[in-house]
């Protein structure tokens, strides 16, 4: 009789588990500076599973590039076996380094004269970030004292930029001397000798320069006319003042 025949049950091979996660890698650098205002484009992530191969990482981060700070980007990945990869982060960091604009009310150098009124014209100020950002003002115009001056204009940012513009103002001596002659009409016969009258002249910043006035040629006093004689005053920042003076010469009675 032969033995019976043992029958073995079938081995089951029991598939390997997964117990890998994924590794998510960062595309681009890990920190990243943008301008605020400007537009700000994800560089993203890559995954790798040692069973699913290639995976891909989801991000629920957000960057305001409205508004100056440091975001965070956060990457995840599960795989098919419900392991979730580590975290990866990527820095985004808004920045403002851009100075305000300041713009001069009137010109960027301007003259003003001696002992006159110097009225200051301000300036304005634009940011791209900052709505309150205020001009400073400094420097002082002595009128009293010919010479070039120095006004700056400053403003500072909330992220500490800074912007200086100069005015330039030059005081200067732009007024002609005040001259003055006694007469500005005189008459005498054919022959006479001519009186002239006498001449003053006073600058604001020269003083009385009378000994400076100088005049154009005497007439022949032996031919009968009318003729113009000038008079004129330059003072140390040739200023220029003219005076004429007529002379009428007419024949004996």
């Amino acid at each position: 009789v032969e033995p019976p025949v043992v029958v073995e049950p079938p081995v089951v091979v029991e598939p390997p588990v997964d117990t890998t996660a994924p590794v998510i890698t960062l595309v681009g650098d890990a920190a990243v500076t943008v301008e605020v205002g400007t537009d700000y484009i994800d560089a993203g992530a890559t995954a790798t599973d040692s069973v699913d191969g290639s995976l891909t990482p989801i991000t629920d981060s957000t960057v305001d590039t409205n508004s100056v700070g440091s975001y965070s980007i956060t990457y995840n990945v599960s795989d098919s076996a419900g392991n979730t990869a580590n975290q990866v982060t990527r820095t985004v960091n808004v920045v403002d380094t851009t100075a305000p604009v300041i713009t001069l009310v009137g010109d960027a150098a301007v003259t003003v004269g001696f002992k006159s009124l110097y009225e200051e014209q301000g300036a304005t100020v634009s940011d791209n970030y900052d709505e309150d950002v205020i001009v400073v003002i400094d420097g002082d115009v002595d009128t009293d004292t010919l010479g070039d001056y120095n006004v700056t204009y400053s403003a500072d940012d909330s992220s500490g930029n800074t912007i200086i513009v100069t005015r330039v103002v030059s005081v200067s001596d732009i007024d002609a001397p005040v001259l003055n002659i006694e007469n500005n009409n005189i008459t005498i016969k054919v022959g006479d000798d001519i009186v002239l009258p006498s001449a003053t002249a006073i600058d604001d910043v020269d003083g009385d320069i009378s000994d400076s006035v100088v005049m154009s040629a005497l007439p022949d006093t032996s031919v009968a006319g009318e003729y113009e004689i000038t008079f004129s005053s330059t003072d140390s920042s040739l200023n220029v003042s003219e005076q004429t003076l007529v002379i009428i010469i007419i024949e004996p009675d």
